[in-house]
This record gives structure tokens, C-alpha cells and sequence, in this order.
């Protein structure tokens, strides 16, 4: 849904990068790329992002955007077997100097290992965006708090709002309003950036 959302909003020029870890799902991406006209402008990797390389358990949820790299003890999947799939990093599989705009996180708990292994590309691309998924209960289940979870993405000059799911205005809530909240995506940016400026 992702890759095609945003091939659509491209119309067709420019690059898309994607990752898919569960092999079901990426030969589903793959024929939905293809169907809609975007095979050219989409790279599809099999594999997680992470801040290292190699393999890991991947724990299978409820339905495909639920998967994750960390125990899902309580979902109602949580009786099948994790499967082993393969990790990259963003910086060994970007090339440097990419432009890079948007980059779209949604990983179940592993966000803070994705811009680990991604923070070269992330500070050489200064006016770049990232949408990225907060849910409390992630954080719960990695052991990390929120203010943590922030601090992450401060620390790489990132200042947030959060996505109105029905307007896609952005607002601001405090850290303790959205852990209240079961999910929303945030999207983040440097101040005066042009992702800020075109927004506004």
C-alpha cells in the first residue's frame, strides 16, 4: 500500500526503495507493482531493516503489517514458529550520495534500529522526511520509554508532529497524550527544512 501510494503521488518519475522481509507479502509487492505500471521506478529487497547485517527470527502476527523482529507474545498468532529472515542496514545498501526525500518506517517496534543503521543517510540528506509509525505498546515490548524513543530522533536534528489519520493535517501532542494512543504515524523533519516548507 505504501509503495504504491507513493509511486502514485511521484506519477511515475523519480525511485522508490522498498523492504519486505516475508516472502508471501514481497511476491504480492512485487505483482502489484507490476500490474500498476511501476516496475521501473521500484526497487524491491527481501529482507529487514536493521542497524546490522545478517539473520534473525521473525515473529509472525495476526496479519502481514504486523510481523516483527521482537516477540509478538499476544497476538493470535503467537503459537507459529518465527522464521529466519534475512537484515540490512540502509548505509551498505544506499549508495552514498542518494538524495533521499521520504522515507517511510513501519516496523513494529524496530524504528530506533532502522535510523541506527541509517543515520548516514539520514544526516547527509538534510531536507529529508520520515514517516514513522509510534505505538506505546511497541515500545513496552523492546524496553525502551518514549522519552528514549524521542531522543533518538532529536539527536539526528528531527523535530515531529503528528499525522491526523483522518485529515493528514498535522498537530501537536505532548509525549504523554500519544502514549494513550494504540498507533499513529509522526512525521518528522529539520527545522526550516523544505519537507517543512512544503507542508506549509
Amino acid at each position: 500500500m505504501h509503495t504504491l501510494a507513493a509511486a502514485r503521488a511521484m506519477q511515475g518519475q523519480g525511485k522508490i526503495i522498498a523492504f519486505e522481509p516475508f516472502e508471501q507479502t514481497k511476491r504480492m509487492l512485487e505483482k502489484s507493482v507490476w500490474m500498476n505500471g511501476f516496475s521501473n521506478m521500484t526497487t524491491i529487497y527481501q529482507a529487514a531493516v536493521s542497524n546490522t547485517t545478517g539473520h534473525h527470527e521473525f515473529f509472525i502476527g495476526a496479519t502481514s503489517g504486523h510481523h516483527s523482529l521482537f516477540s509478538l507474545d499476544h497476538t493470535p498468532n503467537h503459537h507459529q514458529n518465527p522464521i529466519e529472515v534475512p537484515l540490512l542496514r540502509l548505509d551498505d545498501t544506499i549508495a552514498p550520495g542518494q538524495p533521499i526525500n521520504l522515507m517511510k518506517i513501519d516496523v513494529e517496534g524496530a524504528e530506533l534500529d532502522v535510523i541506527e543503521g541509517g543515520a548516514s543517510i539520514i544526516t547527509s540528506n538534510p531536507d529529508i522526511a520520515l514517516i514513522v509509525e509510534f505505538g506505546a505498546s511497541h515500545l513496552r515490548r523492546i524496553g525502551r520509554t518514549p522519552d528514549q524513543w524521542f531522543e533518538s530522533f532529536s539527536k539526528l536534528g528531527l523535530n515531529h508532529r503528528v499525522i491526523n489519520q483522518d485529515t493528514g493535517m498535522l498537530e501537536s501532542l505532548s509525549i504523554a497524550e500519544l502514549t494513550k494512543v494504540e498507533s499513529v504515524n509522526l512525521f518528522f523533519a529539520r527545522e526550516n527544512s523544505a519537507a517543512w516548507k512544503r507542508l506549509s
